[in-house]
């Protein structure tokens, strides 16, 4: 019998305000979104959380990286290597806590997670330009 490895899969990828995971494995996510605002640009957002859990092949480690790729197709940050364990589940939870994320210009930025060339996930990230007096609040 042939033993195949099981592919890495995406469960569940979001952006977020905060999240953590307790010390008995519980994963919390505050603050879903997928938009944010900005009155000019470049700006910077000041802190977000790529939250992502992912199923492979159970007690196995798998190289994956994290993308952010700009409205006009550039890296906008150095892409994230992480190194990610399954547990014997096959499950694993990912959290990258990012500061400071440059904001070239409005529009729609693409997070992507992949293993080698595979994209495994993404989702988009609205960034909207407004007024001063758009009585929008952040």
């Amino acid at each position: 019998m042939v033993m195949t490895k099981t592919k890495t899969r995406v469960q569940l990828l979001v952006l977020a305000d905060y999240a953590s995971i307790s010390k008995n494995g519980k994963l919390s996510i505050n603050g879903i979104f997928d938009q944010i605002f900005s009155r000019k640009f470049p700006s910077k957002f000041l802190r977000m959380f790529l939250v992502a859990v992912v199923e492979g092949e159970p007690d196995e480690t798998r190289d994956i990286d994290l993308r952010i790729i700009s409205p006009e197709k550039k890296d906008i940050l150095s892409p994230k290597k992480q190194k990610v364990r399954f547990g014997d589940n096959g499950r694993t939870n990912i959290i990258a806590d990012i500061a400071n994320l440059p904001l070239p210009v409005a529009g729609i930025y693409q997070i992507k997670i992949l293993e080698g060339i595979r994209e495994l996930a993404s989702t988009s990230l609205r960034v909207i330009k407004v007024e001063n007096n758009s009585g929008i609040r952040h």
